[in-house]
């Protein structure tokens, strides 16, 4: 089982739309959680920290994800991230993304269930031996899109206690997406319906 931490509110929700709302990875309101990987990659690649996020940012916008943990009773997130849970198999999960998928066409074959990674050195080593393997020159879009996929994962020590798991979903282009908030404050949202006959 996964569980997700949430507020009443957002419980509420859940439940009373039958609907699980995934949000843009650099939406994220904790921006570092976007930003940690490619700080680590301009640092490493030696290039400039806003070019990388401007091209990466372009990448990222049709990358959405939710976040889960497989502990259903950890004080740390109950602390940060409101006082109820709602758990779901991993199965159940799935099913949900392969029928909207088959159904709608809008998820990418390869969206996937990916735990975070916590430990800078291993974060460190797995950049290195992905991008040692690119020409520099010749395959920068495909270490853009290199890059998308890792910020979806990595995330800073601090927050080792979380032991976050994440369902990723790639959508193509034109996929329906909904977009909350006002001015700069504008969040964008994948909407995966559940289904009664799962």
């Amino acid at each position: 089982m996964l569980y997700h931490y949430t507020s009443l509110a957002k419980l509420k929700n859940i439940l009373e739309t039958q609907q699980l709302w995934l949000t843009k990875i650099s939406d994220f309101k904790d921006g570092s959680e976007f930003t940690h990987t490619i700080d680590m990659i301009s640092k490493e690649l030696s290039v400039s920290f806003d070019e990388l996020l401007h091209e990466v940012t372009k990448v990222c916008n049709n990358i959405f994800v939710s976040c889960f943990c497989s502990d259903h009773d950890k004080p740390y997130l109950w602390k940060n991230y409101g006082g109820f849970n709602i758990g779901f198999s991993k199965d159940v999960l799935m099913s949900m993304v392969n029928y909207h998928q088959r159904a709608y066409g809008y998820i990418i074959a390869n969206s996937s269930f990916l735990p975070c990674e916590y430990c800078s050195e291993k974060q460190k080593y797995f950049i290195k031996q992905a991008f040692n393997k690119c020409d520099k020159k010749k395959q920068f879009n495909i270490q853009v899109r290199l890059l998308a996929h890792l910020a979806t994962s990595y995330k800073k020590s601090e927050f080792c206690l979380e032991q976050e798991t994440r369902i990723v979903l790639y959508l193509k282009d034109g996929s329906p997406v909904k977009t909350l908030g006002q001015g700069n404050n504008k969040v964008k949202y994948f909407i995966l319906p559940f289904r009664n006959d799962l």
